[in-house]
């Protein structure tokens, strides 16, 4: 026929019908597989005919035809069916592709053309061939970019082989580095930019190299890299800067130091000289840090090396700007480390003459370097003092405390006055006349103490033109002139005399009131107590509440145990309060008559009466309350105290929670004394708790007695929350936590919430595994809101927290009830079943309803085991032959164990050997299996046992067969 099918296409291609002759010779090819001639002539009739597709598929078969006799045929007719294949048959071109490779795998040709043939998913693995193939190194390269761009799952293998062809190319490199660290191969990556770090000229990859590394904590590997590309390529600022960064992240500051030093004597045109040696002088400052920082230390001479160096760098710098503060400071910070004077002396001299040649010169600044020289030669008082001296008197105040401090070290009054008297004049003019008073004053005194007299006369003499009001002024001045050699002129004693209580017309009564209060001093030292309470008294009548004479009379009046001046002057301040309306005097005042009523008379009634008008005169005062409770606790008064804690709630600032939580409580306790309704004692209660929610001690008191105030009115929603409060502060006590998680519960059972109450119940539970009660109440509360979920799920943790077997069986049978029952469950009732049954493994209504629903799931296994598991405990032979029966049928009708089957029937005949079923499906199992004797002893057992005439006839006609 295929010869037939030929002849017809030859004939068709000769009347130049060349569809009709593809068809022929597509038929003859269906025909006889192994027909060449006739694939060959489909294929070029196809192609004739324009029929890419059918020339394609053609040529396919002849590839596959002839693939293992010559595999190079067959690749070049897949070649040609690829390139025959319609652009819209990518499938014919893919299976094309795939055949031209497996048949010539090594021809660099055929993988070429099998790249270029194919798209989409298959061309990667095309171009992948392509690429591994022996072919010019440009051709490999370029297949491989293009799988790797196809392919990402292969794409740094792929990449690798076009970085190997081509080491020039820094797109492939780039993706291969990309590739490996979207792979998380770090290290690769690293790798490929050192490999391409060979050639000196490329920095950019170098670079990464050392940052990767140094990412990685390869820090000796980067300064290594680094320090490579710098000997190759000296003037590479971008090098220096990653390597500086190097050695600063291994903790190597000097060799960073050195770094920027070579970096500052030659920067080249890319970096400016001035910001080199700052950078220098920086990282040498940094080096000395770090070496100073080290837990062993360095070496004395290797410090001082690196001091030398970092001092050496910012003179460098100053060279450059000799005005630059930052660089005066770290030379001066530097100099103070070895500790050598004349350095640290040198580097502040400069400092401060560059601070002097500013435009603006600082005065505080200039002047605290000069006192730190000064410092430095505190031993030399000479030439401490030239330093000082040159500074200008205008500059700095502390000049002439400085001056001061010298001069008395130096044992010099007369210099120390001399600097004082110094800086008055300067100030003359400039400042307050009472300032340059005061310095010309003390200048006098010193002065005097130095034996110079008569330079304390003429500073003295200033000072009372300045002062003609202070007091002292014509005593130290008529001292003065006596130590001068002048006559002074001499009072008589005001006390001796009787000086009159009120000064002279024109006077001065500030200075009346210093002559009666020295006055009252001095008959005080004579011992005459009365003359100088009356004089303190007439001096506090020119000036009231002076501290000169209020003082001194207080003393001598306590010590003479008189409350007559003290309470005069109390009374006499509270009427100064009252007029001023001032509420902080008035209790001071009503605090000092309690003070003298309790301490001097002796009155301690009358002190609690003062006592209780200062606290209602200032109410913020805590400390008065204090002392009022402390005297109503002594004398029993409740009441009263009740009201202080009261006023003490008004003063305390709610910030102070603790504190007014703890008062709050008090309050409480005193309320119970007075026997104070419950409902206020709970409000008081529940303010202890809006100040402390759920913290420290006072808040555990104010919920047990809250909790048990309002118990005692009947649940409620409140209480409920009250016991979760109180189970929220027992947090890490489960067996409290519990209990009041279960009285919670309890209690919203009780007003209906039943969701409620079975969560709280979960929550204790869970706080104490195995609860009881908890277990218990949830049971009930969940039965009472027909939840039967929550039913079997508390019956089931009752029963595992039990060590009773036969309660345990019941619990668990009480949760399979309700789950099949109530709950429609029967999954999980099944559970429940079974572990009653394992807990009591003779409950019979457990096994009857697991029985039950395995029968309706249709899990015979699980039956088959049950009955054999009751089986073992049953002691009813009428039962045990149910169970055995039904164990026979199961196994024979649905389990295919008729041996099985079989055994429980003989095991039924051994309780009733006259059991005709038995018997029958004894023989009927036999017969299934071909045990003919077997069947036929079993037939014969029944025909003696069988009455049915019909029945025999059956019966003995079986056994006919048999035999």
């Amino acid at each position: 026929r295929a010869a037939v099918q030929s002849a017809r296409g030859i004939l068709a291609a000769h009347h130049n019908d060349t569809a009709a002759a593809a068809t022929w010779f597509t038929a003859a090819a269906e025909s006889d597989p192994h027909a060449i001639a006739a694939r060959l002539g489909a294929v070029r009739h196809a192609a004739a005919h324009a029929d890419g597709g059918g020339a394609a598929r053609a040529l396919l078969d002849v590839a596959r035809q002839v693939e293992s006799g010559d595999p190079i045929t067959a690749a070049a007719a897949a070649i040609r069916a690829q390139q025959w294949a319609p652009t819209n048959d990518a499938e014919i071109a893919a299976t094309a592709g795939a055949m031209a490779t497996v048949a010539a795998p090594s021809d660099p040709l055929v993988a070429r053309l099998a790249a270029e043939g194919v798209s989409g998913e298959v061309a990667a693995a095309a171009f992948s061939h392509w690429a591994r193939t022996t072919n010019a190194p440009t051709e490999r390269a370029y297949a491989a970019a293009r799988a790797a761009e196809l392919d990402a799952s292969q794409s740094a293998e792929l990449w690798a082989i076009t970085l190997a062809q081509d080491p020039d190319d820094d797109y492939a490199a780039a993706q291969l580095r990309t590739s490996h660290v979207a792979a998380e191969a770090t290290q690769a990556a690293i790798d490929v930019d050192l490999a391409i770090a060979a050639d000196p000229e490329r920095d950019r990859a170098r670079l990464r190299a050392a940052y990767g590394l140094m990412a990685q904590g390869q820090l000796d590997s980067a300064i290594e890299v680094l320090a490579q590309g710098r000997a190759a390529r000296p003037g590479s600022l971008a090098l220096v800067e990653a390597l500086g960064e190097a050695y600063a992240a291994a903790g190597k500051w000097t060799e960073r130091a050195e770094l920027f030093a070579e970096l500052a004597k030659d920067p080249g045109e890319q970096l400016d000289a001035e910001v080199a040696k700052l950078r220098s002088a920086i990282a040498w400052e940094e080096a000395v840090g770090a070496a100073a920082a080290l837990d062993d230390g360095v070496s004395n001479d290797e410090m001082q090396r690196l001091t030398a160096a970092a001092l050496a760098a910012w003179d460098a710098v100053l060279e450059q700007n000799a005005h630059d503060p930052a660089a005066h400071a770290a030379a001066i910070t530097l100099a103070n480390r070895p500790g050598d004077r004349d350095v640290m002396g040198e580097v502040l001299a400069r400092a401060q003459a560059a601070e002097k040649q500013l435009t603006q010169p600082s005065v505080i600044a200039a002047g605290s370097l000069a006192f730190r020289r000064a410092r430095l030669v505190g031993d030399d008082p000479q030439r401490a003092e030239s330093i000082l001296r040159d500074i200008q008197p205008v500059e700095d105040p502390r000049r002439a405390v400085a001056l001061i401090l010298a001069a008395a070290r130096a044992g010099e009054l007369g210099d120390a006055a001399g600097a004082l008297e110094e800086r008055a004049s300067h100030l003359d003019g400039i400042r307050a006349s009472t300032e340059i008073a005061t310095l010309r004053l003390r200048a006098a005194q010193l002065s005097l103490d130095a034996g110079d007299a008569a330079r304390a006369t003429k500073l003295l003499q200033l000072v009372e033109s300045a002062l003609p009001t202070l007091g002292v002024i014509p005593d130290l001045l008529a001292a003065a002139r006596r130590r001068a050699g002048d006559r002074p002129t001499v009072a008589n004693s005001s006390w001796q005399a009787g000086r009159r209580s009120e000064p002279p017309p024109g006077a001065n009564r500030d200075d009346a009131f210093v002559r009666i209060v020295r006055d009252a001093d001095l008959a005080h030292s004579h011992g005459d107590v009365a003359a100088a309470l009356a004089l303190y008294q007439r001096a506090l009548e020119l000036r009231p509440a002076d501290p000169l004479a209020t003082v001194p009379l207080i003393r001598v009046a306590t010590e003479q145990r008189d409350p007559a001046p003290l309470t005069a002057l109390a009374l006499s301040q509270l009427r100064t309060a009252e007029a001023g309306e001032d509420g902080a005097s008035k209790a001071a005042s009503y605090e000092w008559i309690a003070q003298i009523d309790a301490e001097i008379r002796g009155d301690e009634g009358a002190a609690q009466i003062a006592l209780e008008s200062a606290s209602q005169a200032d109410p913020g005062r805590i400390d008065l309350m204090h002392r009022l409770e402390r005297s109503y606790a002594v004398n029993d008064e409740y009441g009263e105290l009740l009201r202080l804690r009261k006023a003490e709630l008004g003063v305390v600032p709610a910030a102070f929670a603790n504190d007014r939580a703890a008062l709050h409580l008090d309050v409480a306790g005193l309320a119970t004394r007075e026997s104070v309704p419950e409902t206020e004692l709970a409000e008081i209660y529940r303010a202890v708790l809006d100040t402390q929610p759920t913290q420290g001690t006072s808040a555990r008191l104010a919920l047990l007695h809250l909790e048990s105030i309002v118990r005692r009115g009947g649940p409620s929603a409140e209480l409920a929350k009250l016991e979760e409060q109180i189970a929220a502060y027992f947090e890490g006590d489960p067996k409290t936590q519990a209990a009041f998680w279960t009285r919670a519960g309890e209690t919203l059972a009780e007003i209906g919430q039943i969701d409620e109450a079975v969560q709280r119940f979960g929550k204790a539970e869970a706080a104490l595994p195995g609860h009881i009660p908890a277990l218990e109440g949830w049971r009930q509360a969940a039965l009472k809101g027909a939840l039967w979920i929550d039913v079997a799920e508390a019956a089931t943790r009752q029963a595992v927290a039990s060590q009773e077997p036969s309660l345990r069986a019941a619990l668990h049978h009480f949760a399979g009830v309700a789950l099949m029952d109530k709950g429609l469950v029967a999954d999980q009732a099944m559970q429940a079943f079974r572990r009653s049954l394992e807990a009591e493994s003779a409950h019979r209504d457990s096994f009857l309803r697991l029985r039950i629903l395995l029968q309706e799931d249709g899990n015979h296994d699980d039956l088959a085991t049950l009955l054999a598991q009751r089986l073992e405990v049953e002691d009813d032979y009428q039962h045990k032959i149910e169970l055995h029966r039904a164990l026979a049928e199961l196994h024979r009708n649905f389990l295919s164990d008729r041996e099985t089957a079989t055994r429980h029937y003989r095991a039924i005949l051994d309780y009733d050997p006259n059991d005709l079923r038995s018997h029958s499906s004894i023989a009927d199992i036999a017969w299934e299996l071909g045990n003919w004797q077997d069947a036929a002893d079993a037939l014969m057992a029944r025909a003696r046992l069988e009455r049915d005439a019909e029945t025999l006839k059956t019966l003995c006609f079986r056994l006919g067969l048999i035999y």
